[in-house]
């Protein structure tokens, strides 16, 4: 008999579940047991197809397993578009563009998981973050499916570049809204002069 009521929601408990590592159907409903959701196998399986179908979920047939990773929409994934973006500003230091932009989206220190996320090379040029907020983080980020080891740093930039960050959230809104043919690249030169004479 199901039992969702004890934990949490079958779809939250199964993105819980593969964010940190790609699971089987086996591996999940393990999982999910052992965190008060009883769910039958046949019941799991239809739900998974179904998650798969809506672009939450990607599977892989590694037989005589199914495979499945957390997928989140293109488009709607913070860490994706600034992992993305660094690379094509900075290929060299884009961990540092990513610890940057996400340090200043999102008001907090940054773990280091989060720059995993992005795809990008791990930044250079950081500090220690130490906050009484760690707790409270790591929390937050589960509740998105993402999961921080419990021994995972907390770091932010040595400095903040304010014109660089205001090119780089200038071209993120650019790709967003796929502005770049009307975007008239000459005068933003002529404008970033102007402002520094």
């Amino acid at each position: 008999m199901d039992n969702l009521g004890q934990g949490k929601n079958l779809k939250e408990g199964i993105i819980e579940s593969i964010s940190s590592e790609e699971k089987s159907i086996a591996g999940i409903i393990k999982y999910l047991d052992e965190h008060g959701n009883k769910v039958h196998r046949l019941v799991l399986t239809g739900y998974l197809s179904a998650m798969v179908d809506f672009g939450y979920l990607r599977e892989k047939n590694l037989k005589p397993s199914r495979i499945f990773t957390y997928e989140t929409p293109a488009g709607q994934d913070l860490y994706r578009a600034v992992g993305g973006l660094s690379k094509t500003q900075d290929g060299e230091s884009s961990g540092d563009t990513c610890l940057l932009l996400l340090y200043f989206l999102l008001g907090r220190p940054v773990f280091m998981r989060e720059i995993e996320r992005c795809g990008a090379d791990l930044p250079k040029d950081y500090k220690q973050a130490n906050t009484s907020n760690r707790t409270k983080y790591i929390e937050m980020l589960l509740k998105k499916g993402i999961r921080i080891p419990v021994n995972n740093p907390m770091i932010e930039p040595k400095s903040t570049n304010i014109t660089q960050l205001c090119q780089l959230l200038r071209q993120m809104i650019i790709d967003h809204f796929d502005t770049n043919q009307i975007v008239d690249e000459e005068s933003v030169g002529r404008q970033k002069t102007l402002d520094q004479d």
